[in-house]
């Protein structure tokens, strides 16, 4: 799953080196033993990125174009705070950070906005067969090391 970012004329420094960050989480995952990351770092940065995308996207100014913090912008942080939560097993987040989604983007945007759409299908097939299976098959962590 990609980590968005944002490029234009505002600051968005926070929310750009928050993205370089979990992007280096997620390389790492898959990388396995070649680049170790322990369960507790991956919570650390991941949860750090969330506060930072949180924050930003509560700056929202719906249907504002010109904004710093517009639909577009809003959406890709949004879709960050979803993988994010995703990657925690964190479900319940994710699919409020989705019903925040769409609650900006109705049906219409998701048949127009390909990348979008299909990311956020994936996220929601995602928590539908990890709900149904059992945590031990699904986690690259314990319990114990998510909490």
């Amino acid at each position: 799953m990609p980590v968005y970012g944002v490029k234009g004329k505002g600051d968005y420094t926070k929310i750009n080196e928050s993205q370089l960050k979990a992007q280096s989480v997620i390389k790492r995952i898959s990388e396995g033993k070649k680049n170790f990351i322990t369960a507790d770092e991956v919570k650390t940065v991941l949860k750090e990125c969330i506060v930072v995308w949180t924050d930003e996207a509560s700056k929202l100014e719906k249907n504002n174009k010109k904004a710093r913090i517009n639909n577009k912008v809003y959406a890709g942080l949004i879709l960050n705070i979803a993988n994010a939560n995703l990657l925690l097993f964190n479900f319940e987040a994710t699919e409020k950070a989705l019903a925040d989604f769409y609650s900006v983007y109705k049906k219409k945007f998701m048949v127009s906005q390909g990348s979008y759409r299909y990311y956020v299908r994936k996220m929601e097939e995602t928590i539908a067969v990890v709900k149904k299976a059992p945590t031990t098959q699904i986690s690259i962590f314990s319990e114990e090391q998510m909490k």
